[in-house]
């Protein structure tokens, strides 16, 4: 009985702990605007002599039930903030993984 206990306690707080990888939030305000100024190139249309400022990732999750869900254009938002964080003014390159789904490694 005790041992149920401590399990449920643990499974009832476990959605309080935050994603386990990186995670910016990009209000709906500043998505906009980097949109407008930050361009995403995919990685067949990345000019060839664009300047690299170096890798970043990005990583959308939905941890809570009341977050929103995880999308690859949260995921780009993060990106290009990045991006604008480190001087630069497009995004190239640009690839999305295949959604991993909920784990416990990261809490997604």
């Amino acid at each position: 009985m005790r041992i149920l206990g401590i399990a449920g306690l643990c499974v009832a707080l476990g959605g309080c702990i935050g994603p386990l990888v990186p995670v910016t939030h990009v209000d709906d305000t500043t998505a906009v605007e980097l949109d407008q100024t930050v361009r995403i190139f995919e990685a067949r249309d990345t000019p060839s002599n664009a300047p690299v400022l170096g890798p970043i990732i990005a990583t959308s999750c939905k941890n809570k039930i009341w977050d929103k869900d995880a999308t690859a254009e949260d995921a780009t938002n993060q990106l290009r903030l990045m991006a604008r964080q480190r001087g630069g003014n497009a995004v190239g390159n640009l690839t999305c993984e295949n959604q991993e789904g909920t784990s416990l490694a990261k809490n997604c």
